[in-house]
């Protein structure tokens, strides 16, 4: 029972934790940057407020305002998006679309947000799907807590890799939190290989925002993610 506490209690302090990349990601808007910019501070949903065509535009000199970064993306009005960031006038947005996600700059004064309401259990549950290979089921267990399992496979490979986790999902109103690290497990290692890198475990941090829930295996905690090279769970996720 005592080393549960201390694994929970670990777990859940884990939740505000930012690494190093994610300062790095700060500039971006691309979905790694986006991911980590709403894992760390939020993210909201908002909706294109305005007639006509709102182009994304993307990252680089002179951008997102120069005409050269627009993209060939577009929204109309009453789409909805989730909006990790805004400065100087532009939103980093994601768009969950088919048959692709769209990552990139809008014009915030195209945008209006839309007000949601406080993160509960229940809304964590269900099957949230990212693409069409890549899944996160969460459930209620006997006792009442929650239970997440992940499954992606990354059929652009010849060798499709895959990923998969499961075991018990800590939340903290709108973040939770997944890891398989097992502290006894890795003392031991430690024990007997003192000059080895620690052995690599999966962690995973989720953002629920509106309809979406935000998901990324890949940080500091657990570099490799879930799946080791070229699968990830990496996205945002809709039921």
């Amino acid at each position: 029972m005592g080393r549960q506490l201390i694994v929970a209690a670990a777990l859940l302090a884990s939740l505000s934790a930012s690494s190093a990349w994610a300062q790095e990601a700060s500039a971006r808007c691309d979905e790694g940057g986006f991911v980590e910019r709403a894992q760390d501070s939020g993210a909201e949903a908002y909706r294109v407020a305005v007639p006509g065509r709102s182009h994304f535009r993307q990252d680089g000199e002179g951008c997102p305002a120069a005409a050269a970064c627009q993209l060939k993306s577009y929204l109309v009005e009453k789409d909805p998006v989730l909006v990790s960031q805004v400065e100087n006038g532009w939103a980093c947005a994601w768009y969950s679309g088919t048959p692709r996600d769209t990552v990139g700059w809008l014009r915030a004064a195209d945008l209006a947000r839309i007000p949601a309401p406080p993160t509960t259990q229940a809304d964590w549950l269900g099957r949230w799907s990212f693409g069409e290979d890549t899944t996160v089921t969460i459930t209620r267990d006997a006792r009442g807590g929650l239970q997440v399992e992940g499954d992606t496979v990354n059929t652009g490979r010849p060798s499709p890799p895959t990923g998969h986790f499961a075991g018990a999902l800590l939340v903290d109103g709108p973040s939770g939190r997944f890891s398989d690290f097992d502290a006894e497990a890795a003392a031991q290692y430690k024990a007997q290989f003192p000059d080895a890198p620690p052995p690599p475990h999966c962690a995973v941090r989720f953002r629920r925002v509106d309809r979406y829930l935000v998901v990324n295996d890949g940080d500091a905690d657990s570099p490799w993610g879930c799946g080791g090279i070229g699968a990830s769970f990496l996205g945002v996720y809709r039921r």
